[in-house]
């Protein structure tokens, strides 16, 4: 029987790392002026900003903080923002062509998240493609150490095509390796259950939150009437962070909580530097900071701060306003505005004037998880935690049966396109 010991699965990770290390030698690179180095896939280039695609995240850069911008040869990474660009949902093989082209030649611009969603779309919308689908991703996940994914991956491909020897094969060498991992998982959450039911919080609390998506988890909304996640709600609220004092969030270090900052072009004028003035009338399309659009102020990209940006017409509607956020500000003003002649629907604009910001300055507290202190909070239901406990205890010691295979409803998981973004746009899933 083959299992997946500690170190086969340290070896499949350096193998990840490998590849992902082969993928960046074709990547291209931005060098900030502060030395920072990003390796990825160039999006978009306007003559202020550098849309660019790391392998965690899309950001954008000024022109003006960029010491160097190299671009590579055609690799990896490059050809799966192609491929991922054609994608038509209607053509569900294509995805499913695609995900084998990641797992394959293009193994170098591997990402689970991106797999899931393209084994998840060709297993939803062409029953034909769910058990292929499945299988490759059971395969991928087990080879990341991720065993409870898997097994609800061979599940899924169960039920896609019920009774397959080669699904079979897999589950029954997987459920041995499950079974180990789940002992270990249910010893923990009885520890972590006991310090709850002895009302000892702070304590109980890591363990819980180890244990939202182990063994027996599944088991507590019949048990206790709450979801594992629900439970470590409950216990959190009675938890006083130290480090947010129990807020729940701390201020943003970008913005330092202030929601938006000073354009660095203009220093706040939201006029050029090297705009003359004269006459009698300003001409926003000569006098307006290019970076800014004479909003004087921008932003904070970070923080999810909003604001509305009153646009002032030379005829009627004489004015309208659009609601913009930190990161996406111009892009979101651009649709409305032609910046270079300052028009609207070819009407003039006059004036341009943003809102204080309406929301931002603040990100969720890391250690509590965005969750607030509650003096006040109910009490916990302590019969059903202990009997959520014997439960857990009986199928310790065996007197219990414990199945650690995860149950499948469907051949696709839903939770994966639950946001319904199933084409790939400018870096990014979109519906």
């Amino acid at each position: 029987m083959v299992e997946m010991t500690v170190t086969s699965r340290r070896a499949a990770r350096a193998l990840v790392l490998v590849f992902a290390l082969a993928a960046t030698a074709v990547a291209d690179k931005v060098v900030l002026n502060d030395g920072r180095t990003y390796e990825g896939v160039v999006l978009e280039e306007t003559d202020t900003s550098v849309r660019f695609k790391t392998a965690k995240a899309v950001l954008t850069f000024p022109r003006k903080e960029i010491a160097s911008l190299e671009r590579s040869p055609v690799g990896p990474l490059q050809e799966r923002e192609t491929r991922l660009g054609v994608l038509d949902p209607g053509k569900p093989a294509e995805y499913l062509a695609a995900a084998n082209w990641l797992v394959g030649p293009g193994r170098g611009a591997l990402d689970l998240p991106t797999l899931r969603r393209l084994c998840t779309i060709a297993a939803k919308f062409d029953r034909a493609h769910a058990w292929e689908a499945q299988m490759l991703l059971a395969k991928e996940t087990e080879a990341a150490g991720l065993n409870r994914e898997a097994g609800t991956c061979l599940a899924r491909a169960e039920i896609a095509k019920p009774g397959q020897a080669e699904t079979k094969s897999r589950i029954e060498k997987l459920r041995t390796v499950l079974m180990r991992e789940a002992q270990t998982e249910m010893e923990q959450l009885q520890k972590a259950l006991t310090l709850l039911t002895g009302e000892q919080y702070e304590k109980a609390l890591p363990g819980l939150r180890k244990a939202r998506t182990g063994a027996m988890s599944e088991r507590a909304p019949d048990l206790m009437g709450m979801s594992m996640e629900q439970l470590v709600t409950f216990v959190a609220r009675r938890v006083k962070c130290e480090k947010c004092n129990g807020q729940g969030e701390l201020p943003c270090p970008l913005c330092e909580g202030r929601k938006e900052s000073e354009c660095a072009d203009c220093e706040g004028t939201g006029t050029r530097k090297d705009y003359k003035g004269g006459g009698r009338e300003v001409n926003l399309a000569e006098s307006a900071c290019k970076t800014c659009h004479g909003l004087a102020k921008l932003l904070c990209p970070r923080c999810d701060a909003e604001r509305d940006v009153i646009v002032f017409l030379a005829a009627a509607p004489t004015q309208f306003t659009i609601r913009v956020k930190g990161g996406s500000e111009t892009a979101t003003l651009q649709k409305e505005i032609d910046f270079k002649r300052f028009t609207h629907q070819a009407i003039k604009i006059t004036m341009i004037l943003a809102e204080p910001p309406r929301s931002g300055g603040t990100l969720p507290c890391t250690p509590c998880e965005g969750i607030k202190f509650d003096s006040s909070a109910p009490p916990l239901p302590m019969e059903k935690l202990r009997a959520y406990r014997e439960e857990v205890a009986a199928c310790l010691i065996g007197t219990r049966t414990y199945d650690p295979l995860p149950v499948a409803e469907k051949a696709w998981d839903p939770a994966v396109i639950a946001d319904e973004m199933l084409r790939y746009r400018n870096g990014r899933w979109a519906r």
